[in-house]
């Protein structure tokens, strides 16, 4: 199905358009969490949620975590009544 919209990523930002099932955004099996150390001894925190022959990571990857959370709680919720 095509969107009904016209995408149009900034080509420094976004290397590619594809899509995810929502089905896969929300199984948090399918989230790594992963540890950088830089030089200064600072350690950073990062999602990927690999995804066929992608890879999406850190921004990205958090928003898509940040909405299977809300997406969970929802869910919940709407369980509990």
């Amino acid at each position: 199905m095509s969107p009904s919209f016209t995408l149009a990523p900034d080509e420094f930002e976004v290397a590619e358009v594809f899509e995810v099932p929502l089905s896969f955004i929300t199984e948090p099996a399918n989230y790594r969490l992963h540890q950088a150390q830089f030089p200064d001894g600072s350690v950073r925190h990062y999602y990927s949620v690999p995804w066929q022959k992608y890879f999406i990571w850190g921004a990205t990857a958090a928003m898509l975590h940040g909405l299977y959370q809300v997406l969970a709680l929802a869910f919940s919720a709407n369980n509990r009544k």
